[in-house]
């Protein structure tokens, strides 16, 4: 897992998350955006809290200290 997290091309998609969607296009939603939308396509189901989980759960997964598969409620709360 550490070896993945630590990847350069995994490190960059990670520093791109809020990178706009279309580089040519700084307007266009930024990747975490568009993911969100994907996950959440229904704008009722867009809530703060659901985007905050998604952030949180994405920063984890890029999270070079947090080596387990589990993301937990313990694990977003850091």
């Amino acid at each position: 897992m550490h070896k993945w997290k630590t990847n350069d091309a995994v490190k960059k998609v990670h520093n791109e998350l809020y990178s706009p969607s279309v580089p040519d296009e700084p307007t266009s939603d930024a990747y975490i955006t568009v993911i969100i939308k994907t996950v959440f396509a229904s704008e009722k189901k867009r809530m703060v809290a659901n985007v905050m989980w998604t952030q949180a759960v994405l920063e984890a997964i890029f999270d070079e200290k947090h080596l387990l598969i589990k993301i937990d409620v313990d694990v977003v709360d850091n």
